[in-house]
């Protein structure tokens, strides 16, 4: 209901009908018509209350009328459509009331502030902004008003590299190297010490006995970097006498190797 004829796009007369105020005073509703919301948003059987000195709005016919879907937090209000899910307007609480202004108006801004964006992206543990755009108080934001934050940058970032040692440091058992082998099925990781890298063969051909004497299965591929190790001539009589198959990356190609060489990463 309203008390502002220029507000109606269409009106008509209607029997007088009473209407109690919040002041207790009863006033009577002597024409209805519609009135238009928003863009697309269009109410309708709008009473017109001579007088009254502000405009009221019915959260169910704003459900059922305009067909849209309002959603309320401790001092906000957001309206949106309930096909599209785009944001129509919002409300801010005002002496007890939520005062409702369209997204065009200018004082939206004080809402759709980049702060809003940031202050739940921190509250929800700094995720990517896809879940926050299902969150109602801040689905108004504009991706525009988006800024990076510092937080994400700092964790997310890698350390840069050490450069390479001109020394190897042994291990109390005199150990330089290491071979890490990782099921690509169970993800489960090995990792086997070495004094040099001749051990690779043994360790492959003692690995692959382990997990048929204790898990029952017989290895098939093998996929490795194109270390000479992994491709010598012993190691390819093993493979094909065991009818084991010998994959290797591309060269200059980690990537096809990323689970193994994550771990050689932690390692």
């Amino acid at each position: 209901m309203t008390g502002n004829l220029n507000l109606f796009s269409s009106i008509w007369d209607i029997s007088p009908s009473s209407v109690g105020l919040p002041d207790g005073l009863q006033t009577n509703a002597i024409k209805a018509g519609s009135v238009s919301l928003a863009d697309g948003i269009t109410l309708r059987h709008v009473l017109y209350v001579p007088n009254l000195a502000v405009n009221l709005i019915s959260v169910s016919c704003l459900a059922t009328d305009a067909n849209c879907f309002v959603a309320f937090s401790n001092d906000i209000c957001v309206l949106q459509d309930r096909t599209s899910k785009s944001p129509i307007g919002l409300g801010k609480m005002h002496r007890g009331v939520f005062v409702f202004q369209p997204l065009s108006t200018a004082t939206v801004a004080a809402v759709s502030e980049s702060e809003s964006y940031e202050l739940w992206h921190r509250r929800m543990g700094h995720p990517s902004s896809q879940p926050l755009i299902h969150l109602p108080t801040v689905s108004v934001v504009s991706p525009s008003l988006k800024t990076i934050c510092d937080v994400c940058c700092r964790t997310k970032h890698s350390r840069t590299v050490f450069p390479d040692s001109t020394s190897r440091v042994s291990t109390i058992s005199g150990a330089k190297y290491f071979l890490t082998i990782v099921d690509d099925y169970s993800r489960t990781v090995w990792v086997y010490l070495m004094h040099d890298k001749g051990q690779i063969g043994t360790l492959l051909r003692n690995f692959c006995n382990m997990v048929h004497t204790q898990f029952g299965k017989l290895v098939k591929i093998i996929r490795s970097d194109n270390g000479h190790e992994f491709d010598s001539q012993p190691m390819t009589r093993f493979y094909n006498d065991h009818g084991i198959l010998h994959q290797t990356s591309m060269v200059d190609t980690p990537k096809q190797n990323g689970r193994v060489e994550r771990n050689t990463v932690i390692f």
